[in-house]
């Protein structure tokens, strides 16, 4: 019971560190969930397909432009551009978009990587060096301090042990899930 209390002890002592990881955490899993549905959503194929629309509208145009009666050249080029723009204005549209999009992935990731060395470095915290490095996020120390303020653990052993099983429990659910999903689908 003694040591039960002075886990308690120590969970007090570090909850000013935890809540300081909240909004980092919180902030790094918003951010790796636009990019995974961000990357999930790329269109490389349909920006090749535009690519082709446009060298096809360039290579049909072009000789209808140049084998028209009109002898300026001006006027010419103006009308094959004009062709262009009309054509290829939703294209043209959509792969600046797709560019836009890759840059701004990009620097969702660097801030991704950012938050996780904010992270790392509040860990490495002396106040949480009781609590075994992989358990030091906000979600892993409020599960073991209900674990222990509820009875349901006596010791951070038995509360890393309903923390990983409920975990697993969780991931065996999604994958569970998951498989019902496909399998549903066929």
């Amino acid at each position: 019971m003694e040591e039960k209390k002075q886990l308690l002890e120590k969970f007090y002592s570090s909850k000013q560190v935890i809540d300081q990881m909240r909004p980092i955490e919180n902030r790094r899993n918003e951010l790796q969930n636009k990019v995974t549905q961000g990357e999930s959503r790329r269109h490389g194929c349909i920006n090749l397909i535009f690519l082709v629309w446009f060298s096809a509208t360039l290579m049909i145009f072009i000789p209808i432009v140049f084998n028209s009666d009109d002898s300026s050249l001006a006027s010419k080029i103006e009308l094959l551009a004009g062709f262009i723009i009309l054509l290829n204005v939703i294209p043209i549209i959509w792969f600046i978009a797709s560019i836009i999009k890759i840059i701004v992935l990009k620097i969702w990731k660097k801030e991704i990587k950012r938050k996780d060395d904010e992270l790392n470095i509040i860990r490495q915290n002396k106040e949480l060096e009781w609590l075994p490095f992989i358990y030091r996020t906000s979600p892993a120390f409020d599960s073991f301090y209900m674990y222990l303020s509820t009875g349901r653990a006596d010791t951070l052993k038995e509360a890393m042990n309903i923390f990983e099983t409920e975990l697993n429990a969780q991931r065996m659910g999604t994958a569970a899930a998951i498989g019902a999903f496909y399998g549903a689908q066929q």
